[in-house]
């Protein structure tokens, strides 16, 4: 067996990880990276802990690859890089946007997206379940919690699908990724200039951000508020994406669990969160050291970096019995999915409404729907990994 050696840019990292990440678990679960000075967690017990330790790992310095990493972007002002206790304030604001009677209002106008797009598949046999499916869905369910124009969804949807390419030979996020980043701040920046223009056409969060007062009274800066709305913009859409056509495929593999759900629609939302544990998207993110500190008896220099390897911890056979097998009636009590601690995914609610009301509204459509998985493609990224084109035929 060759020697393990982990690398997030490595082809077979950024190709098929999950073989990589179980040598890691059982070999070395504090995992050091050499090229960037940092650690690598693999661990379910070991990345919990150290997501929910935010007084000894910060992310105020990025959590990103691009961030951490390549240093090819430094941080924003935005949730996902503040620690308490202004990440505390923050969320406090954003919160009643999302919160699960917020979402409960949103569902009927999901349901109807969603049902609108899956007769799509009933009329044309075919669709893509990525593009025509899942980002219709999470663009139009980011727009009505939001406020975000609904006539901007396919920009906003470019911006965001431009972020995540990939060029061959594992350089990270590449030139055009970054001036989609630059994109998406103009085009928040523009969005804050016309609701304080009194356009009337900026509602929800946009609206909620311009006029909040924060620490010691201040209102947010313009640039703070554009950071905001671009986490929101990158956050809500694309992962899940991913999250969705993986959870249509898994279901595909096993027919008698789509049955029962085609029987008992509520557990939709079951088989929406199994998926997310069996195929996170999200690679990772990263932590930097306050100080210097010990993981699992490993030392951890203060500026140290520490990655999070969030698909890995969500097969450790340590916190799930059978972790490689797809079952809607898991239920287990802990994922790492939507992260932990302080800075878990503040959308978490509406992205699982938004998973369920999905593969409800597939459901009922074609029920024995077929995955062409011989034509699909998928993403090849350190970051963010899944499909990018998945077609199902209606049978």
């Amino acid at each position: 067996m060759e020697p393990l050696r982990y690398d997030p840019f490595a082809p077979e990292v950024m190709t098929d990880p999950l073989p990589i990440y179980a040598r890691m678990r059982d070999e070395d679960p504090v995992c050091f990276v050499p090229r960037f000075d940092c650690f690598a967690l693999t661990r379910f017990e070991d990345i919990w802990a150290t997501a929910r330790d935010w007084q000894t790992f910060s992310v105020e310095r990025g959590t990103t690859s691009a961030q951490l990493l390549t240093r090819k972007m430094g941080p924003y002002p935005a949730l996902g890089n503040l620690d308490p206790p202004r990440q505390k304030e923050r969320r406090k604001l954003l919160n009643p946007l999302l919160t699960p009677g917020a979402v409960r209002a949103l569902e009927a106008e999901l349901r109807a997206i969603s049902k609108r797009q899956a007769a799509l598949l009933r009329e044309q046999g075919e669709l893509d379940v990525v593009t025509d499916y899942a980002a219709r869905i999470a663009i139009g369910a980011l727009c009505l919690s939001t406020g975000f124009p609904m006539e901007d969804a396919e920009q906003l949807r470019s911006f965001v699908n431009a972020i995540f390419v990939r060029e061959p030979g594992g350089g990270g996020l590449t030139p055009e990724g970054v001036a989609a980043y630059d994109a998406l701040s103009r085009y928040a920046m523009d969005l804050i200039g016309r609701h304080r223009a009194g356009a009337g056409y900026a509602s929800g969060l946009i609206a909620l951000l311009c006029e909040a007062r924060v620490e010691d009274g201040r209102r947010l800066e313009d640039d703070e508020i554009a950071g905001h709305l671009r986490e929101f913009m990158i956050g809500g859409t694309e992962t899940f994406q991913k999250a969705f056509a993986a959870c249509v495929h898994r279901l595909s593999e096993h027919p008698d669990q789509r049955r029962e759900i085609a029987r008992d629609p509520r557990l939709a939302r079951d088989a929406f969160m199994e998926a997310l544990r069996l195929d996170t998207p999200g690679q990772f993110m990263g932590r930097t050291a306050l100080h210097d500190t010990q993981i699992a008896g490993v030392p951890v220099r203060r500026d140290q970096v520490v990655l999070l390897i969030w698909p890995s911890g969500n097969r450790d056979p340590r916190e799930f019995v059978d972790p490689d097998r797809f079952d809607i009636r898991r239920r287990a009590p802990r994922m790492l999915a939507f992260g932990a601690g302080v800075h878990d995914c503040l959308g978490r609610h509406l992205a699982i409404a938004e998973g369920a009301i999905g593969i409800q509204s597939l459901l009922e459509a074609a029920p024995d729907y077929r995955v062409e998985l011989d034509r699909s493609l998928r993403l090849a990224s350190e970051f963010i990994q899944g499909f990018t084109f998945l077609p199902i035929r209606a049978s």
